[in-house]
């Protein structure tokens, strides 16, 4: 009977929307602690966060009682930062307080993570329920075009190992005054193939050619070098990267446009009885 009674008071939609706001309150807490603590940390910083730690455990003590020891989803994520932020506790109380204690920040950390548990609020929208479907979907087409990417990035990166290969490294004549030296970018570069992945990567995320491009054209040449980036710049973002984006949008547009065809045709016989 007590199971029951505290799997119905954790399952209630106001017991959720009060331990939500708590976690909304200990984030401010914790926001406005430094300036309000600057002199005692531990009595009045550590005196405030135990009220919330309390809670959490008392929170995760109580699904663990009406769930089981099987807890899924958001009670294992509560359940897990609630255990962190016990032992982050026992270590600053243990090691004594200091306001730079790399286990006092790890503690703040750890309550702040809880936050994310508002993420659920998100399930509120029709919406966004219907594209987590739409993700969860396109897993398969999702892991085929990672497979085109690395496919095509080690094709690049072998290149790369061809043309610019035990060129780009300190001490460098041909890198004197160039942006890749004042800017120490020296640890992209293609010496190895871990290496000029790393730097592949770096050129589809960070999309800065100019600044290798500038050491290519110093080193081996423009022709190599706008060969090169050019053609990487083809093959990878302008094609495998666009059409990555173009299929998830269409993806997503079309089952939104579906769904809303799908709400009109339900409401269409409700509006002609009427």
């Amino acid at each position: 009977a007590l199971r029951l009674e505290l799997r119905a008071l954790a399952s209630d939609w106001r017991t959720t929307l009060a331990l939500d706001g708590a976690v909304v309150i200990n984030a401010i807490v914790i926001a406005a602690q430094p300036a309000a603590a600057a002199d005692s940390v531990c009595g009045v910083g550590i005196g405030v966060q135990l009220p919330f730690i309390l809670l959490w455990l008392t929170e995760t003590a109580a699904k663990l009682c009406a769930f089981g020891f099987l807890l899924v989803g958001w009670n294992a994520f509560d359940a897990v930062l609630s255990l962190a932020a016990l032992l982050c506790l026992s270590l600053v109380i243990a090691r004594g307080c200091d306001r730079d204690a790399e286990t006092l920040q790890a503690l703040h950390a750890v309550l702040l993570l809880r936050l994310l548990r508002l993420l659920r609020l998100l399930a509120l929208s029709s919406r966004f329920r219907l594209l987590l479907r739409v993700l969860r979907v396109m897993r398969t087409p999702f892991l085929t075009f990672f497979g085109l990417l690395l496919a095509h990035m080690f094709l690049w990166a072998s290149v790369g190992l061809e043309v610019l290969g035990g060129v780009w490294h300190r001490g460098a004549e041909c890198l004197a005054g160039t942006r890749f030296d004042e800017s120490d970018y020296y640890a992209n570069n293609f010496n190895d193939m871990p290496s000029a992945l790393v730097t592949c990567w770096e050129l589809i995320c960070l999309n800065n050619y100019q600044v290798f491009m500038n050491a290519g054209f110093a080193c081996v040449g423009i022709l190599p070098t706008s060969l090169f980036f050019g053609g990487f710049y083809l093959m990878i973002v302008f094609l495998v990267m666009n059409l990555f984006t173009s299929f998830v949008l269409d993806a997503v547009t079309s089952a939104f446009d579906h769904a809303d065809g799908s709400t009109a045709g339900a409401a269409t016989p409700d509006a002609a009885a009427l």
